[in-house]
């Protein structure tokens, strides 16, 4: 079949590595939505509380979509998602000081959660970095060098 690029008959299945990365990226969003229940009392009060809670209602939505999408595409071996993760974290370095900041200024609960989420999400790159892991991201089929 000329449209079939894997040669194996059996599904391939995920190491390990990566699927416990996955569980850690679940789980910072999860602590993400426990961090904003910890700074409920923070959100400006010039909005109602319907409005409120439709925003967020929102957000966590999209977030759930976008996790779910990006996750998958790690669980089926897709480099391009890898690639997204350890970009998104390298962005937000930057900006890390300031969040630590605000996060412990506001409550030592929240500084707190935001330092394991961040430890979540570092050990969940290193996982996915591992040389254990890294051959899930490779294509499936040997691609022939150029002159063969």
């Amino acid at each position: 079949m000329e449209g079939n690029v894997s040669n194996s008959p059996m599904p391939r299945t995920p190491p390990r590595d990566v699927l416990y990365a996955v569980w850690l990226q679940w789980s910072t969003l999860f602590i993400g939505v426990l961090r904003l229940t910890i700074n409920f009392p923070y959100i400006p009060k010039n909005l109602s509380l319907p409005t409120i809670i439709t925003i967020i209602a929102v957000v966590l939505l999209v977030l759930a979509v976008l996790y779910w999408w990006v996750l998958g595409a790690l669980i089926r071996g897709r480099n391009w998602a890898r690639m997204t993760l350890l970009i998104l974290f390298a962005l937000w370095v930057p900006f890390a000081y300031g969040q630590f900041t605000m996060a412990f200024t506001r409550s030592s609960m929240d500084g707190a959660a935001l330092a394991f989420q961040e430890l979540l999400d570092l050990a969940s790159l290193i996982l996915l970095f591992r040389r254990s892991s890294r051959h899930w991201f490779r294509a499936p089929f040997d691609v022939p060098s150029v002159g063969t």
